[in-house]
């Protein structure tokens, strides 16, 4: 993420990012943040404790409410949504110390939405929030702190995959 694109989302404009198929959305949105659920569907309290790191697989669906997660391990993510997974985190704060691990990444199908709190990681390529082959990522009032070489703030990557972002700062 640029600071151009930081400074839109302050400035309270919208722009969209578009790299191949996959594109990024930063602007300030005023409605509030949706995921939609069947009837029979609830977000659970995520069955792994904090601080530990958290994967949300195919067909779950969890929530966090003011917790911190975070990993020390090279490739491991504070949280990892694959394909078909949901999560839901509000005032959250994620961290990663290690390479390659980034704070989230969702992936696939996977959907994440983020309501305040923060993330930081500190190795090379350990982004702050990742969008992959189709996941999405759905962050306001958020914080993103990178501290390695080619540690991007948000990167969305691979066909369908989208970051709506508004607002954040980096």
């Amino acid at each position: 993420m640029t600071r151009n694109s930081v400074e839109a989302s302050k400035t309270r404009k919208r722009k969209v990012f578009n790299n191949s198929s996959a594109s990024i959305v930063v602007g300030a949105f005023f409605s509030a943040s949706y995921c939609f659920l069947a009837p029979n569907e609830a977000f659970a309290q995520c069955a792994t404790s904090p601080p530990a790191p958290l994967t949300v697989s195919s067909g779950e669906s969890c929530a966090d409410a003011g917790v911190t997660r975070g990993s020390t391990v090279n490739g491991t993510h504070a949280i990892d949504v694959q394909s078909g997974g949901t999560y839901q985190g509000n005032n959250v704060n994620l961290f990663t110390t290690g390479e390659f691990a980034r704070a989230i990444n969702v992936s696939g199908t996977g959907q994440a939405t983020l309501a305040g709190g923060s993330a930081v990681t500190q190795q090379q390529y350990s982004y702050g929030l990742s969008a992959e082959s189709g996941g999405a990522i759905h962050a306001t009032d958020f914080g993103i702190e990178t501290n390695g070489y080619a540690a991007s703030a948000a990167l969305a990557s691979g066909a369908g995959s989208t970051l709506t972002l508004g607002p954040v700062s980096a």
